[in-house]
C-alpha cells in the first residue's frame, strides 16, 4: 500500500499503482487532499470501487472497443474484415470523440451515429452506401452485446 506524503504545508498526496480490469494493464493514480486521512479515504474509495466493478461504468468507448479487436478478432478474421473494424473504432472515434463512455453511448446516439453514417459518415463526408453502414452497425452490435454479456454495461 503506497503511503501519503505532504508536498506543501496543508496540502497531501497519495500515489499508487492499479490494475485496469478491461486492458489488465498497471496503471498509475494520485489523489490530492488536505489531510492525510483524506488522502488515504480516496485511495481506498477508488480501490473498492474497482474491485467491486463499479469503475467498469465508467470504461472508455474506444479502449474497450479496441481491447475487444484485439481478443477475440485480430488472427480469427481476414485482414479486410480486421481493417472493416478498425475503420469502424475511427468512425466512433470521430463522432463521439476520445473520451466517451461506454455506458454513454445512448439508443439515441447512437442511432445518431449510424445517421451520420448514411449522411456524411464518409473519408471526405460524403455519405457511405446502405450496405457500409450495416456492416458498421454489425460490428457495433457485436461489441456492445460483448460489454453487456461482460457487464460493463
Amino acid at each position: 500500500m503506497a503511503e501519503p506524503k505532504m508536498i506543501e504545508k496543508g496540502k497531501w498526496r497519495i500515489r499508487f499503482k492499479y490494475k485496469d480490469p478491461i486492458t489488465n494493464t498497471w496503471k498509475d493514480k494520485m489523489f490530492t487532499a488536505k489531510t492525510r486521512k483524506a488522502v488515504e479515504a480516496l485511495e481506498t474509495e477508488f480501490l473498492g470501487k474497482i474491485s467491486r466493478g463499479e469503475m467498469v461504468q465508467q470504461t472508455n468507448l474506444l479502449d474497450f472497443f479496441h481491447e475487444y479487436v484485439e481478443t477475440f478478432k485480430k488472427g480469427q478474421v481476414s485482414n479486410r474484415t480486421l481493417r472493416r473494424y478498425y475503420l469502424t473504432e475511427k468512425n466512433l472515434e470521430f463522432f463521439f470523440g476520445k473520451n466517451q463512455t461506454l455506458s454513454g453511448v445512448t439508443k439515441l446516439s447512437y442511432q445518431k451515429f449510424l445517421n451520420w453514417l448514411g449522411q456524411e459518415g464518409g473519408r471526405k463526408g460524403d455519405p457511405l452506401s446502405k450496405t457500409t453502414v450495416k456492416n458498421r452497425h454489425e460490428i457495433c452490435k457485436a461489441v456492445f452485446l460483448e460489454a453487456l454479456d461482460m457487464k460493463y454495461i
